[in-house]
């Protein structure tokens, strides 16, 4: 055989989801070497998205990917073990309920289903079956803004504030 060496691999043996693929070379002899690992996505059945603002037009209890999105509030007791996650340029964020702990400073991809908060909350949440630490992450500052601004208008088909103005705010932290 020649280099450069390659394999055919079909993702329709795995589940959505993150993977690690490593390769691996024997020698004549004892001698092994290990490729350096790369993280792989499989979506065979999901759409897939790199922002939050893509999801938003997405309908509920659409299953989806979110892929390398940074954590801007980790998980806590305060907020029933869910965590927020927000595109880097701020645009907007929104809520993810997930077991296990996520801390903020981390980037995420996200594999779940879009929900709406029936609990009187207006926001809309991501009811992930999957979460993957991705790494490190920039974390966008916090918003200042005047209450008047508050929840701002929601999109069609998003809940929203009743006569909110201004830009859609739910889920920005």
């Amino acid at each position: 055989d020649t280099s450069p060496y390659y394999c055919t691999l079909t993702s329709q043996v795995a589940l959505d989801g993150v993977y690690l693929l490593q390769a691996l070379a024997r020698y004549v002899g004892p001698s092994v070497s290990y490729s350096a690992p790369r993280r792989i996505i499989f979506a065979n059945d999901s759409p897939t998205f790199t922002s939050v603002a893509e999801v938003g037009d997405q309908a509920d209890d659409t299953h989806l990917i979110l892929v390398n999105v940074p954590v801007v509030a980790g998980t806590s007791s305060a907020m029933d073990g869910a965590f927020y996650i927000e595109d880097a340029s701020r645009a907007t964020g929104i809520r993810v309920e997930a077991a296990g702990a996520v801390a903020a400073g981390r980037s995420v991809t996200v594999s779940g289903t879009l929900q709406k908060d029936e609990s009187g909350i207006i926001e809309r949440y991501i009811d992930a079956d999957g979460v993957w630490d991705m790494g490190a992450a920039e974390v966008p500052g916090p918003l200042g803004m005047a209450n008047l601004w508050l929840g701002g208008e929601a999109p069609a088909g998003t809940p929203g504030l009743n006569e909110g103005v201004g830009l859609y705010n739910v889920g920005l932290l």
